[in-house]
């Protein structure tokens, strides 16, 4: 079950800060805590929000990993948006993260 945003203030402001970057093609400098507390500083293209395994994950390219990534936002610790744009390529956009990583080469 995906959470309802409604009932929480502060992951909806959240959802919506990365819906904003990914319309803007806006670079996110990010903290993120992983499944064991660990926490990584990454600088990641936001390209979508998916709800899935019961928790909202934006699906970034990372740069640190140099490669697609899915980070809870429940589990983001901080954000910050750079001013250093991204531009979706033939290599990094959705349609190549579909083709790619899920084998869908349709994603109308």
């Amino acid at each position: 079950r995906i959470p309802v945003l409604e009932r929480d203030a502060a992951l909806r402001e959240r959802h919506a800060d990365f819906r904003r970057a990914a319309l803007a093609q806006a670079k996110l400098r990010i903290e993120h805590r992983d499944e064991k507390g660990q926490v990584s500083r990454r600088v990641i293209w936001p390209l979508a929000l998916m709800g899935w395994g019961g928790h909202w994950t934006v699906l970034g390219w990372c740069e640190t990993r140099t490669a697609y990534r899915n980070f809870r936002i429940d589990r983001i610790e901080t954000l910050e948006a750079l001013s250093e744009p991204f531009e979706l390529s033939a290599t990094i956009s959705i349609a190549h993260y579909y083709r790619t990583e899920l084998g869908i080469d349709d994603i109308a």
